[in-house]
């Protein structure tokens, strides 16, 4: 009988533990990253001066003439390499709420997976993951934003193929300065 309650008392030990465990993974995720305020050393609500300030050269500001709608064009390093995309700003601001990075090419599978693993390197695992039609898109959803990730497969209207990132300011949260 000692035999049996100890090897009960062991696996109720063990089955304790485990949970234990998964629950401080859990808490150990959230506490890593428990948001999205940005992307890279851009965060929501800043200018446009100040990512020019922050960036320098890397950053470059191009006007519409017909409009006069003003893009901002940023270089940033994500998942070890420089890549190329705009800013998106609050309507009639110039306060930051989204960067977005397009990147045709060839190599779209890979660089959707080196991204994606990047992205669950720093964030975890996606919130939402869907196997579409036209390709796998993925969604990261935190308190102040999200992350977007979608593979646009090569057709014939999309002859390369591309990849798009993007981390959107949720438009709930203010974050002027």
């Amino acid at each position: 009988m000692g035999c049996t309650r100890s090897g009960r008392l062991a696996f109720f030990a063990l089955a304790c533990t485990g949970v234990l465990l998964s629950c401080c993974s859990a808490i150990v995720q959230r506490l890593r990253s428990p948001d999205v305020n940005g992307c890279g050393d851009i965060k929501w609500g800043m200018t446009l001066g100040q990512v020019r300030t922050l960036l320098g050269s890397r950053a470059r500001i191009e006007t519409d003439l017909q409009s006069g709608t003003k893009l901002e064009y940023v270089r940033m390093m994500i998942a070890g390499v420089e890549r190329e995309g705009f800013l998106g700003t609050d309507a009639g601001t110039d306060h930051v709420n989204g960067a977005h990075f397009v990147i045709n090419g060839a190599a779209s599978d890979n660089t959707f997976h080196l991204l994606k693993q990047d992205v669950v390197n720093t964030y975890g695992a996606p919130s939402i993951e869907h196997m579409l039609t036209a390709g796998p898109i993925c969604f990261w959803h935190f308190a102040s934003g999200t992350i977007t990730l979608t593979l646009h497969p090569k057709h014939d209207d999309f002859k390369g193929g591309g990849v798009l990132l993007a981390y959107i300011k949720n438009p709930l949260i203010s974050t002027q300065n």
